[in-house]
């Protein structure tokens, strides 16, 4: 595993492709399938690429979380029409206020039909990037 510090300005996860996550002790770690852009100079260093240069096989690490909102909206298509299901909502409230920065993700949720949207204040970010036959979530 790789690991880069305080590199979120070098990545973007608008439309990401996300698994599980786990919280613990105020650190809140989610796996990233695909889908995340990074700067051109370290898209070399992730075993999953994606034709159009996005990257997975990584978790995103919050340190010092002060609170954690995950928003899922699952939907169906009928018709060739989008049916939204109700929302479900999951807040987590860290013991971090001082220096916190706020981080917004959001995309899909691995194989299911759902967004997802997440918002994290947090005082410190890290970047994992997994090896290939590395597990996601012992990072």
């Amino acid at each position: 595993m790789k690991v880069f510090e305080d590199c979120w300005g070098r990545i973007s996860a608008a439309d990401c492709d996300f698994g599980g996550y786990t919280i613990e002790d105020s650190t809140v770690k989610i796996y990233v399938r695909g889908g995340l852009d990074v700067s051109q100079d370290m898209g070399h260093l992730f075993c999953r690429q994606g034709e159009h240069g996005f990257v997975g096989h990584c978790v995103l690490a919050f340190d010092g979380v002060n609170f954690f909102d995950l928003v899922v909206n699952p939907f169906e298509k009928k018709d060739e029409k989008v049916v939204w299901a109700d929302s479900i909502a999951l807040r987590y409230k860290g013991q971090s206020n001082e220096h916190v920065t706020a981080f917004h993700l959001a995309g899909g949720l691995g194989e299911l039909l759902a967004y997802v949207s997440i918002s994290i204040e947090a005082q410190k970010f890290a970047l994992h990037v997994l090896d290939e036959n590395e597990p996601a979530l012992n990072a």
